[in-house]
């Protein structure tokens, strides 16, 4: 299961985040300029459009202030029976992104039958960071949560669960600190599964080498170039379409490019300073949508 329907947030002050960093080794504190991620953005969008994917571009408040806006696939899900999912963050700056005006302006163009609003468990400490905390085989029904801060075993395991899919949940580490999301140790599509299997500890190792799909194994160096942090799509014809950044790209081998055509088309997107300061990429940016038409 793949679509063309994505939501993407155009950000009005995006920035680096102190609040985050602590857990996110791939932000980076330098100086940039706001016409740079706004160009990145745009163009991003463009490419996207240009591969037949329908974007719904909704647009960032600047105040409250908002640095990581651009990444609403870590507390937003639209899932294709109508249901909207709202999803707890650990930083208490990015719990302001759940705007109730974004939920209605997709609500405008699509059904949304029900409102699941998880983040109650913020209060309990308890958190999961959508689909950056949870990636999707939507294929084999199975959803894979890598622990961190920002991914809680028990509600990640009780939430792929309540969808009628298998969670395989183990840990993933690079330079003695665990790896914040899972979503930049492994990519999901139809016939392959992108993976760091260098970051991964046993119970990892063992879920990935006994997968019925392709297995590309990417270097610790390739997943800091977010290698991993892909995401398939659905081109105008409904076949596979791999979104990769520009940096990815660059950091993969001809043969592993070559892997990943045999299998999708590409859409790269250039997202260098996005990636650089924010500590996210192409995936983290773009929220899918599942939601049935009005």
């Amino acid at each position: 299961m793949r679509t063309n329907q994505v939501v993407m947030v155009r950000p009005a002050s995006f920035g680096y985040n102190e609040k985050t960093a602590g857990s996110n080794v791939f932000q980076n504190d330098i100086e940039f300029d706001q016409t740079e991620i706004i160009d990145e953005f745009d163009r991003s969008v463009l490419a996207l459009k240009e591969c037949g994917i329908d974007v719904l571009v909704i647009e960032d408040t600047p105040s409250p202030v908002k640095p990581d806006a651009i990444f609403p696939n870590n507390w937003l899900q639209l899932r294709s029976d109508g249901t909207v999912v709202l999803f707890p963050m650990e930083s208490l700056n990015r719990r302001i992104e759940r705007r109730p005006e974004i939920i209605q302006k997709i609500a405008s163009g699509y059904a949304c039958r029900r409102l699941l609003d998880l983040s109650s468990k913020e209060k309990e400490g308890v958190f999961l960071e959508g689909t950056g905390s949870i990636v999707f085989d939507h294929y084999n029904k199975v959803g894979y949560a890598c622990l961190s801060s920002r991914t809680n075993r028990n509600l990640a395991e009780s939430y792929i669960k309540s969808i009628d899919y298998t969670p395989m949940v183990f840990s993933a580490s690079s330079g003695g600190k665990e790896v914040y999301h899972t979503n930049v140790v492994l990519a999901v599509a139809e016939e392959f599964i992108v993976v760091c299997m260098e970051a991964l500890d046993e119970v990892g190792k063992q879920i990935f080498n006994t997968s019925n799909k392709s297995i590309l194994s990417i270097s610790i160096d390739q997943m800091h170039n977010f290698a991993g942090n892909g995401l398939e799509l659905a081109d105008t014809k409904g076949e596979s379409l791999f979104v990769l950044s520009e940096r990815a790209s660059r950091s993969l081998r001809s043969d592993q490019l070559r892997m990943i055509e045999n299998y999708s088309s590409m859409c790269i997107l250039p997202l260098d300073k996005i990636e650089r300061v924010g500590g996210g990429s192409a995936r983290c940016m773009i929220a899918e949508n599942f939601l049935p038409l009005k």
